[in-house]
């Protein structure tokens, strides 16, 4: 199910859509506060919404609202609707060897680069963390006391994301040591 927002809504604080039910059975009305980020939704079937002396046409969310006095809406649960598949690790290393390739600051690097970043579960178990540890084996760090406070960092962005949940940021630095290092290792690599 897809709501729709019509233009002279679009923008504004509390914004209205609109959606038709996938069963057929009527319209949802979506009501987003972006203020306190409440959410209500509200449903009328199609035949109040045909008794009100509409028909098929007069239901164009991309262009206008429905007229349809608030009084008829029926306040309802969120529908449900389809969930997005979870990414698998390939999906995500194809990923990023996409953004790589595209232009630094472009809108689609950071749209992929976004969904990276919030496409992943609220943690990160053990193996996870212990991969991520294994790809941060800096070629160019020989020094020992470097090596250690590089552990001790990493541990600590472990500790956190253990404490308080994933975290945005501990996910956005992992990522971006983790693109550091391959680099590092590409241009070590290249120079033998």
């Amino acid at each position: 199910m897809k709501f729709h927002t019509p233009p002279r809504n679009q923008g504004q604080m509390v914004e209205i859509s609109y959606a038709s039910d996938d069963e057929g059975a009527g319209i949802f009305k979506r009501v987003f506060d972006k203020s306190d980020g409440e959410e209500m939704f509200f449903f009328l079937s199609w035949d109040d919404f045909y008794d009100l002396g509409n028909d098929a046409s007069d239901f164009d969310p991309w262009n206008d609202e429905p007229d349809v006095p608030d009084r008829e809406w029926k306040k309802v649960r969120a529908p449900r609707m389809a969930s997005a598949r979870t990414l698998t690790a390939s999906d995500r290393k194809a990923l990023i060897r996409l953004a790589s390739t595209l232009e630094k600051g472009s809108d689609e690097r950071k749209a992929i680069l976004a969904g990276l970043t919030t496409s992943a579960s609220d943690t990160w178990g053990d193996e996870v963390w212990e991969r991520h540890r294994s790809q941060l084996d800096f070629p160019s760090v020989s020094d020992p006391d470097r090596k250690a406070a590089t552990e001790s960092l990493y541990k600590k962005m472990q500790d956190f994301e253990k404490a308080y949940g994933k975290s945005r940021e501990v996910s956005k630095v992992l990522d971006l040591l983790v693109s550091l290092n391959a680099a590092l290792k590409r241009a070590e690599e290249s120079l033998y």
